[in-house]
């Protein structure tokens, strides 16, 4: 029989839970009695209740922690039976009734554990001795995430307060006569003056000494230096919360500062373990920072009494600092952390349950069973926990099936979305027809607004209508972002009719949105005031006010007419039937890369995070964890997009998960799609960043759409145009450009005299070439970024893939590249396009130089082939086109180009 079968793990727990309301309960009873003494013996109850815990079923110490703390149940019983009447004292009663409680489970699991251990006493283990603290290990520094520590220490009691509400008066003996003559008066003086042991002893004084400071013990020194441990951990929490300036990987260092404070904590081993729940207890208002560091301190130290210390201190504060508990045992490392909140999820009281599933949640061990039974609960909060977190846990059947049932059950609009959510990231593609009849039917008015925005990540093209219906009749900024990431160009319309708007979070949400599906890298920079705090009275212009520190900030443009005006010349590529993103047919890939990008603002990490497990179902991506767990995430997620069967441009649900049944809404292959769509799908191994074995970082792999005309829009004539991004991006083409305007059998034509390399690539192999078989790349050691380079590059210092795709600039550090010399201008320039079974006058340096230059700057691209003598776009095609022909036959000449860009990109950035 396991632990979890065994009827006094249940009894234990049943008991713990009784003996602290009773504790609590304790303020509450306006009574004499020996208060001490009852919170010591409960106290010495609940440490046994967790040896029960954290021992076997055929254990000595299980039995003998059930009868041990029954018995002191009924001895602190016995003793506030003394202290006054029950039915008098409504407080006295309630007390003893949790205590009644604690004793009835107790007494049945002893009594249910001797018949087990009888029935099987030849397999019997252990002593008759208490499960003390589990034995210490060798100290390890932590590095990245917090090390579990094993101290050598005594058993840890939690710190409760048990003192009255309101003074008591001292009845046990009454009052002295009051005194009505000299005498009365002179013998009260007398009575109160005696000695209490025999006469009065006369104790000659000896002359005052100078005063010196006795030097403190050595645990008085431990306990104020753990003490300045736990602030330091305190402040960590709000040091490793991204500001509007800094980036995920910023908080590397706040961190690391945060972990060497709870090493050194861990280093004072016993000696300073019992002041925990006192730095807690000693705060005059309610304070979240002591809550967290109270949580992961002792979240953090091995054993089962630690983490009950925890708990009882967080039943004794206030609800204001619940978030604090959240993020520090969200962030802990002991593993009975997920055990203790697995019990706390069944309290009677609701805010603890919401707080336990929301750490069992972020800790990703929510028991599919716990969800499955509080999805039906009375209280909203809890039930949209459950159902959120039945979007993980348990085999996919049967959350689907009680998700379901929530959805049909409750009438509560928070429920009803969260179990819709859970639905999607499950994959269970009905669950998108439940938010479409929500939008068409307009009610309930509660669930439109949250309904079109989970619409807008996981729904379809011919879900624009219902889509922009709901933006033109309630413009939220929200929406507006949630249209940038549904990515079709039927929103341009509506977006820019939002620029127009007086709202100023719906104009930066509408620039963002465009940004987001166009990657047309129009901004503009901005100043604006810094949000501080002043001190009182520091605004008064009487006063002499401070000015209002300001910054400079990058922003998308917000200008209608810069936006229109782009359109009208490059919107002709943004095919109706494609999702887009950045310029490019969406891949899943770029929510990765998005996450993955150093600068991307948190609330947006919170966004594409979401996006992610909806679009992929491929699990939570926390953005708020320790960066070297996300770094590692990251891998792993970068890893199982690559073996997504997804097809470039492809709505959400058409993509399946690998090893994932797949869903009957995409009816052709990704092949087949692919063809129809007219385009050639990229193997993505090795050119998306963090890709599984690829550590390249290079261009994402843009795909350039048949010339179909699109539909028009509001935003004037968007016919088929030449797209500059997918031009600038040479690594795929168009087949019927591979058709008609390549012949790789054909003879080649004896090639023109060739412009001139610029001074920046090397006329050598530089030495840091990288290798052209792809290495896997180690998130966690971070590469120093060169400067300058632009704000989408990379924490290693190449140019991000994907900036494209973020909408997005922030910093300082996005100064433009360092100009470098033109290259010098040769006869027989300018190049039109060449014949289509004519070679162009380019050598492959040449091709690669200028697909380089194009790649890293993509806004100068006009600039640059003017600079090497390409008339226009046409001819760029023609040249492009003719050499991806070549290298699609000949393997050699594709690597030894890609090796060159990789020297050419490098020598660039260098300079």
């Amino acid at each position: 029989m396991t632990d979890a079968e065994s009827p006094g793990e249940r009894a234990a727990v049943l008991a713990r839970g009784a003996i602290e309301e009773a504790l609590f309960a304790l303020s509450d009873v306006a009574l004499l009695f020996d208060r001490d003494g009852v919170k010591d013996r409960l106290l010495r109850a609940v440490s046994l209740t967790y040896a029960v815990s954290d021992s076997s079923v055929l254990a000595v110490v299980h039995i003998q922690g059930l009868t041990e703390a029954s018995a002191i149940v009924g001895e602190t019983s016995e003793m506030l039976e003394q202290a006054g009447d029950r039915t008098a004292v409504p407080s006295l009663r309630r007390v003893l009734e949790h205590l009644r409680l604690a004793g009835s489970a107790l007494r049945s699991g002893a009594d249910a554990v001797a018949q087990i251990q009888l029935a099987r006493r030849a397999e019997l283990v252990g002593g008759l001795q208490d499960a003390g603290p589990p034995p210490p290990r060798p100290f390890r520094a932590s590095h990245g995430v917090p090390q579990l520590f094993a101290l050598a220490r005594p058993p840890l009691l939690p710190h409760v307060t048990v003192a009255p509400t309101e003074p008591l008066a001292d009845v046990s003996a009454p009052p002295p006569p009051k005194p009505t003559s000299f005498e009365q008066l002179t013998a009260l003086a007398a009575r109160f003056s005696a000695p209490l042991d025999g006469p009065r002893v006369e104790v000659a004084t000896a002359p005052a000494e100078p005063a010196y400071e006795v030097a403190a013990p050595e645990a008085d020194v431990l306990r104020r230096l753990a003490r300045d441990c736990l602030e330091d951990v305190a402040l960590g929490r709000t040091l490793r919360t991204p500001n509007a300036m800094e980036g995920w990987r910023d908080q590397g260092p706040f961190e690391a500062r945060l972990l060497a404070s709870l090493d050194a904590f861990a280093t004072y081993a016993g000696a300073a373990l019992p002041m925990v729940s006192l730095y807690h207890a000693e705060a005059s208002a309610p304070d979240p920072e002591r809550a967290f560091a109270v949580a992961l301190v002792l979240g953090c130290i091995e054993g089962a009494d630690t983490v009950g210390a925890a708990l009882m201190t967080l039943k004794q504060s206030a609800p204001e600092t619940h978030p604090g508990w959240i993020d520090g045992f969200s962030l802990a490392s002991s593993p009975v952390v997920d055990r203790a909140m697995g019990e706390l999820a069944t309290s009677p009281r609701a805010p603890l349950a919401r707080l336990a599933m929301e750490v069992l949640f972020r800790r990703g061990a929510t028991p599919a069973e716990l969800a499955r039974s509080l999805v039906g609960s009375s209280d909203p909060g809890l039930a949209c926990a459950a159902a959120r977190a039945l979007g993980i846990a348990g085999p996919r059947d049967e959350a689907i099936l009680a998700l379901e049932e929530a959805t049909l059950r409750t009438e509560d609009d928070g429920v009803w979305l969260a179990a819709v959510e859970a639905l999607l990231v499950r994959r269970h593609a009905p669950a998108r027809e439940l938010l479409r009849q929500v939008l068409a039917k307009g009610s309930p008015e509660g669930r439109i607004a949250e309904a079109a925005t989970l619409l807008a990540l996981v729904g379809h093209g011919t879900d624009a209508d219902s889509l922009l219906a709901r933006f033109r009749a309630h413009p939220t900024p929200s929406l507006a972002r949630a249209l940038g990431r549904f990515g079709s160009a039927a929103v341009f319309s509506e977006l820019l009719g939002a620029l127009s708007s007086e709202d100023e979070d719906l104009i930066a949400a509408a620039a963002e949105g465009l940004e987001r599906i166009t990657g047309a890298g129009l901004f503009t920079e901005l100043e604006e005031p810094w949000p501080v705090e002043l001190p009182p009275g520091a605004d008064d212009p009487a006063l002499g006010a401070l000015p209002v520190p300001t910054r400079k900030r990058r922003t998308n443009v917000r200008d209608p007419a810069v936006w229109r005006e782009w359109l009208r010349d490059a919107g002709g590529k943004f095919e109706l039937k494609l999702k887009w993103r950045g310029g490019a047919p969406f891949l899943p890939a770029f929510i990765v890369a998005e996450l993955a990008e150093p600068r991307t603002p948190s609330e947006r990490r919170f966004e594409a995070a979401r996006e992610l497990a909806l679009v992929t179902g491929l699990g939570p991506f926390f953005a708020d964890d320790w960066v070297a767990r996300q770094e590692g995430r990251l891998s792993e997620l970068a890893r199982q997009v690559d073996k997504l069967d997804a097809s470039p441009g492809a709505w959400s649900l058409g993509l399946v998960s690998a090893g994932a049944p797949s869903l009957p809404i995409a009816a052709a292959t990704p092949k087949k799609l692919g063809l129809t769509m007219g385009f050639v799908m990229p193997d993505l191994r090795g050119v998306l960043p963090f890709a599984a074995g690829g550590g390249r970082v290079a261009a994402p792999p843009v795909v350039e759409p048949a010339r179909a005309a699109a539909s028009p829009t509001d935003t004037g004539t968007l016919g088929p145009q030449p797209s500059p991004i997918a031009a600038a991006l040479p690594f795929v083409r168009p087949i019927e450009t591979l058709a008609a305007e390549a012949s790789p059998s054909a003879p080649s034509a004896p090639v023109a005299p060739s412009p001139p390399l610029p001074a920046w690539i090397p006329s050598a192999p530089v030495e840091e070439t990288a290798p052209s078989t792809p290495s896997p790349i180690t998130m966690h050691t971070p590469v120093a970024m060169p400067a300058p380079v632009d704000l989408g590059a990379t924490v290693s210092g190449a140019p991000s893939p994907l900036a494209q795709a973020l909408p997005f600039r922030a910093g300082s550090s996005n100064a433009p590249p360092t100009p470098y010399e033109p290259p010098a201008p040769r006869e027989g320039l300018p190049f039109r396009s060449p014949p289509p079974n004519e070679a162009p006058p380019f050598t492959l340096e040449q091709y690669a130089a200028v697909s380089t230059e194009i790649l890293l700057r993509p806004a100068a691209r006009r600039e640059t082939l003017q600079r090497y003598g390409i008339v226009d776009g046409a001819a760029w095609v023609r040249i492009d086109g003719w050499f991806q022909a070549r290298m699609a036959q000949d393997p050699a000449m594709r690597a030894r180009w890609t090796e060159l860009v990789q020297q050419y990109r490098l020598a660039m950035m260098r300079r």
